[in-house]
């Protein structure tokens, strides 16, 4: 039994140098629980077993720490693959506000060329090659000899 004892100690303590993803939770789960069980017995026991104490603690532990690793891990794993997976919501806000810019600037061209059509339907201006808002000089000709 001592000699089975060193040896899960001896394996606990090599599977704290494991990367995380190597681990087993069951298995972690497994010597956890068994070293709580065990160490609750060897005080249980008459005469009180204070090696098989000792021994059954760290195995207990080592579980423990492992089962704890294990969990941070996964977690770890999935708030990275939300983050990875979830939209950008300052690109989003981004484009919406380049979208708002081109749409103002098309509707004021928009606007621009309405307001232009009203003047020559209107009689504001002759020429078509005037802007909007200037006379052309024919109009000018055309008020003078009407005069």
């Amino acid at each position: 039994m001592h000699v089975l004892a060193q040896g899960l100690v001896i394996a606990g303590l090599g599977d704290l140098t494991r990367p995380a993803e190597k681990l087993s939770a069951s298995q972690s789960t497994a010597l956890a629980a068994t070293g709580t069980i065990w160490s609750r017995y060897s005080l249980v026991i008459i005469p009180k077993n204070w090696y098989l104490f000792s021994v059954n603690v760290f195995v207990a532990g080592t579980g423990i720490y492992q089962v704890c690793r294990i969990a941070q891990r996964r977690t770890n794993q999935t708030q990275q693959h939300r983050q990875e997976h979830q939209p950008v919501e300052h690109t989003k806000h981004e484009h919406s506000k380049e979208y708002l810019e081109v749409k103002s600037d098309v509707d004021r061209i928009v606007n621009t060329q309405t307001n232009a059509e009203d003047q020559v339907d209107a009689g504001h201006c002759i020429n078509s090659e005037a802007p909007p808002g200037h006379q052309s000089h024919d109009i000018n000709l055309q008020r003078d000899m009407h005069v």
